[in-house]
């Protein structure tokens, strides 16, 4: 009987450390996901400008996207911001769970 209480015991934890995990793992992936779209939004700025070689260039079109793609990135920033305190919380709640393990 005490086996059996340990192995539900054990399964419980088990089952609780992965489900901590698997929420990790998404939080991880949602951050991974959020970087990847900041890095195509630097991209898309550095295309902006690309063809600008002096001030007649820079056209009040060329502002107008500009301030959307600022507006745009101050977003993903604030995602960016999110993501990593949800990484952060789930790897804590993660690690507290397996250090408490037996």
């Amino acid at each position: 009987e005490q086996v059996v209480h340990e192995i539900d015991e054990a399964a419980a934890a088990l089952s609780e450390c992965s489900e901590e995990l698997w929420q990790l793992h998404e939080a991880v992936a949602e951050h991974q996901q959020t970087e990847v779209l900041i890095e195509a939004l630097e991209a898309r700025h550095t295309e902006l400008y690309a063809s600008v070689t002096c001030e007649a260039d820079v056209t009040d079109a060329l502002r107008e996207e500009e301030s959307r793609l600022l507006d745009e990135m101050d977003e993903l920033e604030r995602m960016f911001a999110e993501s990593y305190a949800r990484v952060q919380a789930a790897l804590e709640r993660y690690q507290q769970l397996t250090d408490d393990s037996p």
